[in-house]
C-alpha cells in the first residue's frame, strides 16, 4: 500500500510531462524555437475560439493555416510536425485551467488524461508518426487537448452539430414524415451532440466500452440543457450489418430499442473503407456483391437517452 502512494507521488504531473516534451522538441527540431516564439500558443488560440463551433471540430482558421504552411514552406513538414504536436504539449501543459474552466464533471478527467499522455508520449517518441493539417488523427487531438472534442470511454463526443436537413429531405415518404416528427418532439434539428470514432481510443470499442459512453453522454445532456440529443453517422449503424458483422449489431440495436431512429445518408468512399479495412469477411462480401457498406444517420433524442442512462437508471 506504501509503495503504491509512493509511486503515485512520485508520478510526474502533467505540467512536468509537458515541459521535458517540449524540451525533447527544442532539441530535436531546434528552429521550433524561433517558431514557437514567433507564434506562440497563446496567440493561435484565440482564433479557434472565435471560430462559428458549427463548422465542426475540424476546422482550422484561415490565420493559423496560413501560418502553418509558411512554416512548411521554409522549414519542410518534419519541423511543421513538431509545431503542431508542441501545440498539444502546450495545451496539455495548461490542461488544469482548461478543465476547471470548462465546468466538466471530474469523472471526464481520467478520459483527458489518458489521451493527454498519449500525446505526449507520441510527440517525446523518435518521429515516425507526422502531424498535418490533413491527417484526421492529428485533428481529433488538437480537438481533445482544446477541451472540445470529450473523449467518452469508446467514442468523442462534440458539442455543436444538427441533423443536416439535407438528409432529412432525402428519406422515402414513410421515413421523412416520422423523421419529421421526432425531431418536432426532440425539440429541433440543433443543436445535437454527435459521436465520433477516434482510431487512437478503439481499446474499448465494443458493448461494454459503449455502455459507459452511453452514461457520460447522460452526463453531458445534463450539463448542457439546450442539446436535443445525439447523433452520428457511420457505416456501422447500417440496421443490416448485424447480419453480416452480428459483434457489431449493439451498435445500432442498443439505440434502435431505446428509440433512435435510423436515416439513410449512402455509400460514401469513406463508408466503404472503414467498413472493409478490418474484415475480411465484409471485404469477401463486397467483392462478391453481396455487401455494398451505406452510412446511416442515428438521431437520438436527449429524453429516449436520458430515461436509460441518467443517473440512477437501470443498466439497460
Amino acid at each position: 500500500m506504501h509503495a503504491q502512494e509512493s509511486n503515485t507521488r512520485d508520478a510526474p504531473t502533467m505540467v512536468q510531462r509537458a515541459r521535458g516534451v517540449r524540451e525533447r522538441l527544442f532539441e530535436r527540431t531546434p528552429a521550433l524555437g524561433q517558431a514557437s516564439r514567433e507564434h506562440p500558443a497563446a496567440s493561435l488560440l484565440p482564433a479557434f475560439e472565435a471560430s462559428d463551433p458549427f463548422r465542426g471540430y475540424g476546422h482550422l482558421p484561415e490565420s493559423f493555416v496560413r501560418i502553418c504552411q509558411r512554416l512548411n514552406a521554409g522549414l519542410g513538414a518534419d519541423a511543421l510536425s513538431d509545431f503542431l504536436q508542441l501545440l498539444l504539449v502546450e495545451l496539455a501543459e495548461d490542461f488544469e485551467r482548461r478543465f476547471a474552466a470548462s465546468g466538466l464533471a471530474e469523472e471526464f478527467r481520467a478520459q483527458f488524461e489518458t489521451n493527454l499522455r498519449r500525446m505526449l508520449e507520441r510527440a517525446a517518441a523518435p518521429q515516425s508518426w507526422r502531424a498535418s493539417l490533413s491527417n484526421d488523427v492529428f485533428l481529433k487531438d488538437l480537438a481533445i487537448a482544446r477541451q472540445v472534442l470529450i473523449p467518452c470511454i469508446s467514442h468523442l463526443v462534440y458539442r455543436h452539430s444538427g441533423v443536416p436537413r439535407r438528409v432529412v429531405a432525402r428519406q422515402r415518404l414513410t421515413r421523412l414524415v416520422r423523421a419529421a416528427a421526432y425531431l418536432l418532439k426532440a425539440g429541433g434539428v440543433r443543436p445535437f451532440l454527435e459521436n465520433h470514432v477516434h482510431l487512437a481510443m478503439l481499446e474499448h470499442f465494443d458493448p461494454a466500452g459503449r455502455e459507459r459512453c452511453l452514461r457520460l453522454v447522460a452526463r453531458l445532456l445534463e450539463l448542457w440543457p439546450d442539446s436535443k440529443g445525439l447523433i452520428g453517422a457511420s457505416w456501422y449503424y447500417d440496421p443490416g450489418l448485424g447480419r453480416i458483422s452480428p459483434k457489431l449489431a449493439y451498435l445500432h440495436d442498443v439505440p434502435a430499442r431505446q428509440g433512435a431512429i435510423f436515416l439513410r445518408v449512402g455509400s460514401r468512399p469513406e463508408d466503404v473503407a472503414g467498413a472493409l479495412v478490418r474484415s475480411e469477411t465484409r471485404r469477401r462480401l463486397h467483392q462478391t456483391g453481396d455487401y455494398q457498406p451505406t452510412s446511416y444517420l442515428m438521431v437520438w433524442a436527449r429524453a429516449d437517452i436520458l430515461r436509460h442512462y441518467a443517473r440512477g437508471s437501470s443498466p439497460s
